[in-house]
């Protein structure tokens, strides 16, 4: 099942796809397949479900041709599952030019259950690994990874290592929301479900366009707090040129080489996630461009509004 309202929202949003399978409690079980994504103010944009006996290669292959079928392709396209083998198969089958991101919280919960038992806390390096703009900044949280244990091996989740950009899509989390809130649903026959997570996705897409509507700034309203808070943070560096679109940026603990024309930044937040980081609005302030012009369509309240 795809809404035509989520066909014609979908080239609006990031081209980053989350899918995820969970089991039906009704009378004939049977396994829910959901594809989702996230608009310009991050909030969750649902794609396409389905219903299947089970996972296996060739259900997930089903339901992503299906998939394929109703939304196309996209150019940069990334999808991020749990480490499920038959997701995998799939998308390299029906997506063969995607790429494929683990969900970082399913991969820590293996870790934990694994070595978490040493007494040593994975967490907190393994997050600042995976999250790592620069390959320094993620071989060193890579190191105190490896004090813990050696076999670690960074397969498909760091954020540095992806050929694709993932945005700050780094969990399967929105899946597992939608999950949660279909939960009741679960029970019903297959047709009252469909009706059910029907209703549902007309609901928050009503809800979302009456807010994207309400909004009269450049970016959606979650993206135009992000820049402002940073614009605070920028203050604290001091840009000097090197030539007449190179310039150093240096702060307290750190300097960063950015090209302005080339839009390349030595710490890789702006290449990443497309959006300004504070060394990046310092030089824009002191180049007195507007900041806008390198902000991802994405981000933007047009974006937000032709999502629905």
């Amino acid at each position: 099942m795809a809404l035509g309202a989520s066909i014609r929202g979908w080239r609006h949003c990031r081209p980053v796809v989350v899918v995820d399978g969970t089991y039906l409690n009704g009378h004939y079980g049977g396994t829910l397949f959901t594809a989702c994504t996230q608009d310009a103010n991050n909030s969750i944009f649902i794609l396409t479900f389905g219903i299947e006996d089970t996972e296996n290669d060739r259900s997930w292959t089903w339901f992503l041709g299906n998939l394929k079928k109703a939304h196309g392709d996209r150019e940069g396209l990334c999808f991020v599952s749990d480490r499920h083998n038959n997701i995998k198969n799939a998308i390299g089958n029906v997506y063969p030019g995607a790429c494929h991101g683990i969900c970082s919280y399913h991969l820590l919960q293996n870790l934990k259950s694994r070595y978490g038992r040493s007494g040593h806390n994975v967490t907190q390096p393994f997050n600042a690994a995976i999250r790592a703009y620069t390959l320094i900044e993620y071989e060193y949280h890579m190191q105190e990874l490896y004090a813990i244990n050696n076999e670690v091996v960074p397969e498909k989740w760091s954020r540095f290592h992806m050929p694709r950009n993932r945005y700050s899509t780094m969990t399967s989390n929105i899946v597992e929301s939608v999950n949660a809130v279909t939960k009741s649903a679960k029970h019903f026959p297959v047709i009252a479900l469909l009706e059910s997570l029907w209703q549902t996705t007309q609901t928050w897409f009503c809800k979302h366009k009456d807010t994207a509507q309400g909004a009269f700034t450049t970016l959606s309203s979650k993206y135009e707090k992000y820049i402002r808070a940073m614009s605070t943070v920028m203050r604290n560096f001091k840009v000097s040129p090197i030539n007449q679109s190179t310039f150093l940026v240096s702060g307290e603990t750190s300097s960063f080489i950015v090209n302005i024309e080339q839009r390349t930044y030595t710490c890789r937040t702006l290449q990443v996630n497309q959006l300004p980081c504070p060394h990046a609005l310092a030089t824009i302030a002191s180049m007195k461009m507007d900041p806008y012009d390198f902000c991802s369509y994405y981000y933007t309240r047009e974006a937000y509004m032709n999502a629905y």
